[in-house]
């Protein structure tokens, strides 16, 4: 993972509110988001201290919004991986395999996502819903496979959280460096394959 700081910012007219969440990720690579501040945002950029009040209300406004765009990078990435499957067993394992590789490609954003540290709110629509739509491409998939009969007959939002904290939990796992034992003979792709694949078995028919 790159920690260079971004280029100090010449943000076109217009732009400064992507510009501050592109420096945000910046900063919690290098911080994590209790050390991150609005201020060494503004620096890292090259704006005034007061310039990010004209787009978020404070720290945990602009790292609401930033979780939201990350469950939008989520949403999109598992969603285009399934593009050339032609079953609904491989969408579950291509959809996994690219949940996995978002999280161990952005791990700063995905604790943000869905770590403690932002508060579960009802009042942030636009952070609920982007977790919805991000959760929904899953669900999709599973409620297709149960009409279809190639899955297990279950309620599909069950199936669907059975799948995701399983594969939560591997992303969780391999990101914290805590899915090996020392003497374990596989490697992270195998890991990744033979979990996704036994999920798939565990609930298809």
């Amino acid at each position: 993972m790159s920690t260079t700081a971004p280029p100090a910012s010449h943000y076109h007219h217009g732009n400064l509110r992507q510009a501050l969440l592109d420096a945000a990720v910046h900063e919690l690579r290098r911080k994590g988001p209790d050390q991150l501040s609005l201020r060494a945002i503004a620096r890292a950029i090259g704006v005034s201290q007061t310039a990010p009040y004209r787009h978020f209300v404070d720290k945990n406004d602009l790292l609401m919004e930033l979780a939201a765009q990350a469950f939008d990078e989520l949403a999109d990435v598992t969603r285009t991986a399934m593009v050339n499957a032609t079953s609904n067993s491989d969408r579950l394992y291509l959809s996994g395999h690219a949940y996995i590789d978002y999280a161990l490609g952005n791990p700063e954003k995905y604790r943000l996502m869905l770590g403690q540290y932002l508060p579960v709110s009802d009042n942030c629509d636009r952070l609920r819903c982007a977790g919805d739509a991000s959760f929904n491409v899953l669900l999709e998939v599973i409620r297709a496979g149960v009409n279809s009969g190639e899955l297990i007959d279950e309620d599909p939002t069950l199936l669907a959280i059975h799948c995701w904290t399983s594969i939560h939990g591997l992303a969780s796992l391999l990101i914290d460096e805590r899915a090996h034992c020392s003497d374990m003979p596989i490697t992270q792709a195998q890991l990744i394959d033979a979990n996704l694949r036994l999920l798939g078995q565990r609930i298809g028919r």
